[in-house]
């Protein structure tokens, strides 16, 4: 049989044992490609890609490939794919994409006998079982936890210990022989595919119990990774005030709890929206762009938000338009470029008499040389490590992404 035959195969038995990884698969392309090494999932405006080195699939009998399969479409399913790098550093990718895969490999049912039914070492026809795979247990740490999670266990596990050293240690841990670890280079911010895997989860994986064998408190890490990075609905409520009220309104966007369709469902008032800046500056690669304008198109599932950019200056102060989770399923344009100043933030928002701040950020700039109303609340997104001088000087609670 051909690889493309055998994958055929693979996907009609995950029907069977995990129909979440056949519907994934149905709606991912899939292709061969020889230059790498195992295999790799990615998204790209909204869509689902799974590229695989085919002498590396065919090493395998059907449940090494089943479990192969479950493993990149859970990278999918926990918004691995279409979220962010946080440095080019080699140490840090790799420590990365470990964490990324000790978050998926938890996930899959060991007793499974559809995706582990043979063992491990090479059969006498060549082929092997289950992948030789790195379990949150080889570390001692707990399972089912965040992939932002393992990676910082994996930093103090790993301490002092450069790229190599690190290489050499899971090299040992298997014994010698070689790492599998799948490729994770394609991974990007892609704020549609995210919304796309919401609305897959929560509107028909969930709701038609899709998972099969998979245990309770792994689907509930699955759940709880449906929000990403930076919590905003906890944010919204501590560090903003409370922007969401207890009133609630009816509306038929959802129906109701308990009785179902057709009764109205309930939804909570909103107060106003948010006053967000996002940073274009120069100092700003476009990288660091995309990471936190896939995070603002977060915040409005919370709120709706009044959005600017800015650099040395706020750009079209007059324009007050606002936005809500719609409108981020294409890209904004915002132009920018010059230099970074804080202080034009602050008086365009008390001109505007606004009490919710949210600004997004690479910190590069100087301190607020204006003070602020009492009654104004500030957030600051900042996506990297910044050391500069007057980054905890600023008014308001710091958010650092990792």
């Amino acid at each position: 049989m051909t690889i493309e035959e055998l994958l055929n195969k693979n996907i009609a038995v995950l029907g069977m044992c995990s129909p979440y990884a056949f519907n994934m698969l149905i709606q991912t392309f899939t292709s061969p490609n020889s230059k790498i090494e195992t295999a790799r999932v990615f998204t790209r405006n909204g869509h689902f890609y799974l590229e695989y080195n085919p002498a590396f699939m065919k090493r395998f009998k059907t449940p090494g490939r089943s479990f192969i399969l479950c493993h990149e479409c859970l990278h999918i399913l926990l918004h691995h794919c279409s979220g962010y790098r946080s440095s080019n550093d080699p140490r840090d990718q790799l420590l990365e994409n470990l964490a990324m895969d000790l978050a998926v490999n938890c996930l899959i049912p060991t007793d499974d006998k559809i995706l582990l039914d043979y063992p491990r070492p090479i059969q006498e026809d060549g082929t092997l079982g289950a992948p030789e795979v790195f379990l949150p247990s080889d570390f001692e740490f707990d399972d089912y936890l965040s992939f932002e999670q393992y990676k910082e266990l994996l930093e103090k596990h790993f301490k002092d210990k450069g790229e190599l050293d690190i290489i050499r240690d899971l090299s040992a841990m298997m014994n010698g022989g070689n790492i599998m670890l799948d490729d994770h280079s394609m991974f990007s911010e892609d704020s549609t595919a995210e919304a796309k895997i919401r609305s897959l989860f929560s509107d028909h994986l969930e709701r038609n119990r899709m998972f099969g064998k998979m245990s309770a408190p792994a689907l509930n890490s699955i759940r709880a990774a449906q929000t990403r990075q930076v919590p905003w609905h906890r944010l919204v409520r501590t560090a903003l005030g409370k922007l969401v009220t207890w009133d609630k309104t009816p509306t038929r966007r959802k129906f109701h709890k308990y009785y179902g369709a057709p009764f109205p469902g309930w939804d909570y008032k909103c107060i106003d929206p948010i006053a967000c800046y996002l940073d274009l500056s120069g100092s700003m690669s476009e990288h660091q762009k995309s990471m936190l304008a896939g995070e603002l198109s977060r915040l409005t599932d919370v709120a709706p938000v009044y959005l600017w950019g800015f650099d040395s200056v706020v750009n079209n102060p007059d324009i007050r338009r606002t936005f809500r989770r719609s409108d981020f399923m294409r890209p904004i344009q915002i132009e920018g470029g010059g230099g970074t100043a804080f202080t034009p933030i602050f008086e365009h928002a008390i001109s505007k008499g606004f009490r919710y701040v949210v600004v997004l950020t690479d910190g590069e700039a100087e301190e607020v040389a204006i003070p602020l109303p009492r009654t104004m609340q500030v957030l600051w997104v900042i996506n990297n490590r910044s050391t500069h001088e007057y980054i905890t000087k600023q008014p308001g609670k710091m958010i650092f992404m990792k």
